[in-house]
């Protein structure tokens, strides 16, 4: 659950630091409230930014708090995940459940904050922004670059889909139709509808398990699990498009990708499976 706190601001409260006005405002103690600053629960409303410091001098007409109602825990990226890495950008595993960026409720959950904290520890002063997103119930390979010219680079081949990608998705058993198939249809995102195509390959079966390669070839949002859900069936744990709970694992890993090396032009392909 989230609870929202609106706090509205007059002139004559303008001034007084952000910790003393939410403390003021709220009735929650300056610990409580330093903990919301702190994993970036309070926004200025105004410009739409989100405030950290608790001694920020209040300019704002309005004050807003994202505030959960459970711990949020602070996410350190362990080296382990660390798939690839160079002078120029890494590739880390992201657990599913793990958001690739920022929350409205918190910024010291996500992926993209462990990674400024590893660059921190290496001593590299560019902030890593996030280039691309896997949805949270999603874990897989994401990519990160070290520096404002790689990370155009890897805009660009994002933008012109000059990155091929490779996912692992899991059904339950069922009749297999065919090993190999296209997914063509058209898909609608907030009110605007795009073509979509996915190539799935079938891999092998489990017990209870269907095991499948899947290569998108567009980028809509949720494609691989509404092309699943809408001709095949759904991906094991998917609750928004199946059957599955919120605490279900999603049977969707984005498990490598094949692309140039944005400084010595080398072809690479890094699969993690």
């Amino acid at each position: 659950m989230l609870k929202q706190i609106t706090i509205p601001v007059s002139s004559k409260q303008t001034k007084i630091n952000l910790l003393n006005l939410i403390t003021q405002k709220t009735g929650m103690s300056q610990e409580k409230v330093q903990q919301w600053i702190y994993q970036g629960s309070v926004w200025d409303l105004s410009s739409k930014t989100r405030l950290k410091n608790p001694d920020y001098l209040v300019t704002s007409s309005e004050i807003k708090i994202f505030a959960p109602e459970y711990p949020v825990t602070e996410y350190t990226l362990n080296k382990q995940n660390i798939v690839y890495e160079d002078d120029h950008f890494l590739i880390v595993f992201k657990p599913a459940g793990i958001p690739t960026q920022g929350t409205a409720y918190a910024d010291i959950s996500s992926l993209v904050y462990g990674i400024k904290k590893y660059y921190e520890s290496l001593g590299l002063l560019y902030q890593a922004q996030v280039l691309h997103r896997l949805d949270m119930p999603t874990s897989g390979l994401v990519i990160f670059a070290k520096s404002k010219p790689v990370e155009m680079i890897f805009f660009q081949y994002f933008r012109e889909r000059l990155i091929k990608k490779y996912y692992l998705a899991v059904t339950d058993k069922i009749p297999l139709l065919k090993k190999r198939m296209f997914f063509t249809s058209a898909l609608e995102w907030k009110g605007k509808t795009k073509s979509a195509i996915t190539a799935v390959s079938y891999l092998h079966s489990t017990k209870n398990y269907h095991h499948y390669l899947v290569i998108p070839e567009t980028g809509r949002t949720h494609q691989i699990r509404k092309h699943f859900a809408n001709h095949l069936q759904p991906l094991v744990g998917d609750c928004q498009y199946g059957t599955g709970s919120r605490t279900a694992l999603l049977g969707l890993i984005c498990i490598g990708y094949q692309f140039f090396h944005p400084v010595n032009g080398k072809k690479m392909k890094i699969i993690n499976y």
